[in-house]
């Protein structure tokens, strides 16, 4: 990826540079990753011994799901990944114009801005905007709990949205471009942390395919 170049020197020599680079390397492996699932054959011997259903070979993001834990991640590697994927969205950033804000000082997270910010009404009913709403209800009540107890929020669990869910909500924020922009709020490392973390479990979920298809052979 060094072989990226940047037009302007106000390009070259900006803060999100590592991030743009990384979210680059991201797409081309959600490409090749993508080549894998979209093909009934690949996907078929991935579910073995279960069939592919119609309703299955309908929806992405269960072909995926599917590719993904035929990967079988090292869960030392998927645990850390995801517990910090989980703290980063649940960080509290600035931001303004955020409806439906249920705490006293009306800060939200980076889970909040994603959800009630740039989803719209339909892809809030799709599966990651479920996954997302689930956990934004179980991060109100671990608050609500929180201040009945007088609790420090900052040692509230953050929500978890599972590996699968963040890879494939990482692709679809990549594709229509909003990554880089309003989500992450503040140090321009917040964002670099992200894709790093989403990049790693994106690479072994392709290495473990690919062992795991060698070892079909």
């Amino acid at each position: 990826m060094s072989d990226i170049k940047f037009s302007t020197k106000s390009e070259r020599n900006s803060a999100r540079v590592q991030g743009i680079v990384e979210s680059v390397r991201f797409n081309q492996m959600w490409t090749a990753t993508n080549a894998l699932f979209a093909k009934d054959s690949i996907l078929t011997a991935a579910s073995f011994p279960v069939p592919l259903t119609s309703a299955v070979k309908r929806n992405e993001v269960k072909r995926f799901e599917i590719l993904y834990k035929f990967a079988a991640l090292d869960s030392d590697l998927e645990k850390s990944c995801v517990e910090t994927l989980n703290k980063l969205l649940s960080m509290e950033c600035k931001a303004d114009g955020i409806v439906g804000i249920l705490r006293a000082d009306n800060t939200p997270t980076m889970w909040e801005v994603i959800y009630r910010k740039y989803m719209r009404p339909e892809d809030r009913r799709r599966p990651m905007g479920k996954a997302i709403a689930t956990a934004l209800d179980k991060a109100q009540t671990a608050n609500d709990q929180a201040l009945e107890t007088s609790t420090p929020r900052n040692n509230q669990p953050p929500p978890i949205v599972q590996g699968h869910d963040l890879i494939y909500a990482a692709r679809n924020w990549a594709v229509h471009g909003m990554l880089l922009t309003s989500f992450f709020r503040g140090s321009h490392s917040k964002y670099t942390t992200f894709i790093n973390n989403i990049t790693l479990l994106l690479s072994a979920v392709l290495e473990g395919a690919s062992r795991n298809f060698l070892s079909k052979l």
